[in-house]
């Protein structure tokens, strides 16, 4: 593929992201983008000092499917360039409840094989249950994944999309509790899209990042 992938800035100078986005070289990163053609106020290029995969990330089942990019030089903060809220592991736990629902935005496909989006998008989405999750398909699905999305598969994230942000919004915060992983298909009949449990590495990024 192109290569795009997602990511959300969780302080001045890291972003979380997917394991499998980490494959080819990444250079750098764009902050507070919104059009892809456009260049806007606010919007900043950063270069990647260093990616870290999680050590237990599996290509094969993307298992532990999350990475943190260590950027070059702190972010400069502005409406469009803030860090999100990571949540603590109950908190977070209590956020992916099924019937619970989440944000997901990216510049991904529009459509399933078809053209990124120049535009940034935005879709809401509701948490499934761990067995309608498991029935929906025969791929593996580990304890640090979760489903969302719609059986009749209107709306869902898609290629490109992969390590953005699945945000839920507790008492007017938005938390971080999800990153884009895999799916089969994008809006798929009976499928849901798949995402990283962010909860169960909060020890591993909140110890990364305080070195």
């Amino acid at each position: 593929g192109s290569g795009f992938c997602g990511g959300t800035l969780i302080s001045d100078q890291w972003v979380v992201s997917a394991a499998h986005c980490m494959q080819g070289p990444v250079d750098h990163v764009t902050v507070g983008d919104y059009d892809k053609l456009r260049a806007e106020p606010g919007e900043q290029q950063i270069q990647v000092q260093k990616v870290l995969v999680h050590p237990h990330f599996h290509a094969f089942t993307f298992d532990s499917d999350v990475a943190l990019l260590r950027l070059a030089r702190p972010v400069l903060r502005g409406p469009t360039a803030a860090p999100a809220c990571l949540p603590d592991p109950h908190l977070s736990k209590y956020l992916l409840r099924r019937g619970s629902y989440g944000k997901v935005t990216g510049w991904g496909a529009t459509r399933h094989l078809g053209r990124s989006s120049r535009f940034l998008r935005r879709v809401t989405l509701p948490v499934v249950s761990f067995e309608d999750c498991r029935a929906s398909t025969e791929q593996v699905i580990t304890d640090n994944m979760f489903c969302a999305g719609y059986l009749d598969a209107s709306v869902d994230a898609c290629r490109g999309d992969s390590g953005g942000p699945f945000v839920v919004n507790y008492r007017g915060t938005w938390f971080l509790t999800g990153v884009v992983s895999w799916g089969e298909g994008c809006a798929a009949e009976g499928k849901f899209g798949v995402y990283t449990r962010l909860g169960n590495f909060l020890n591993w990024i909140t110890s990364t990042v305080s070195k």
